[in-house]
């Protein structure tokens, strides 16, 4: 994160302290919000193997643009 902030500024980004990475219920709840975040950037990089990226693109609006890992950078 260190590294973001000094690239792009502290004030481009909103993080939520994690504390479960696991499969419990927190952590799926963690996923979820990101998930929901994620489909509402104008741009998604994602991975064809991903079902993560899958379900993020497809909440998304149809003007998102979306560019895969290894098809498209």
């Amino acid at each position: 994160y260190e590294a973001l902030f000094a690239a792009y500024g502290r004030d481009r980004f909103f993080t939520v302290p994690r504390q479960h990475y696991d499969r419990s219920t927190k952590a799926i709840q963690s996923a979820l919000a990101d998930m929901l975040a994620l489909s509402r950037a104008r741009l998604m990089l994602g991975s064809d193997w991903s079902s993560f990226s899958e379900c993020a693109h497809r909440l998304a609006s149809p003007l998102q643009r979306y560019e895969q890992a290894g098809r498209d950078f």
